[in-house]
């Protein structure tokens, strides 16, 4: 299928017809329909927001640069009898204020994370403790590990309730 030409603002846009045909609805879809002419649709319109209004058919949903004002975006796409879906027209200075939220949000995560990662370096270094410990009693390497495990192994605990609590004792 051939593309149709448009001119709007003096600018030539060639679109497809699948394109138009998806959109049959609009301006765009009517005018087209059966046009065989190899000479361009004349549109009276701004190419730069025309050029936008193809953007928006082709996606369904458009983040605006700032040079085109949302309010007159809209406009545009009534003007062509083109369907708004809610939410699917943005501005840059909006998608800003959805990264900006995002931003914060991961600048509160990573924050949770770092206070978690704390409290972990926190508990390593009382497992660097105990392994300091157990090789100044049972000295280095996995001889001493061994030695410490076997006297656990031969070592009785007993719990004993009292007024005061749980009562721990070795034996």
């Amino acid at each position: 299928m051939d593309p149709v030409s448009f001119n709007v603002g003096g600018k030539i846009f060639q679109v497809s017809r699948y394109l138009l045909d998806k959109h049959i609805e609009t301006m765009l879809g009517t005018a087209s329909s059966g046009y065989s002419s190899p000479e361009p649709i004349f549109l009276d319109g701004d190419a730069a927001m025309f050029a936008q209004v193809l953007i928006y058919l082709r996606h369904g949903s458009i983040t605006l640069p700032v040079t085109i004002s949302k309010e007159m975006f809209v406009k545009e796409l009534e003007y062509y009898d083109v369907e708004i879906a809610p939410g699917s027209v943005k501005s840059e200075s909006e998608a800003a204020a959805n990264v900006n939220l995002v931003v914060e949000r991961l600048s509160e995560d990573i924050k949770v994370q770092s206070d978690s990662l704390k409290k972990i370096t926190s508990s390593l270094g009382v497992l660097d403790d105990f392994g300091r410990a157990v090789k100044r009693n049972y000295g280095g390497g996995d001889s001493g590990f061994y030695k410490m495990v076997q006297d656990f192994e031969h070592t009785k605990i007993s719990l004993g309730n009292c007024d005061t609590g749980v009562q721990l004792s070795f034996r």
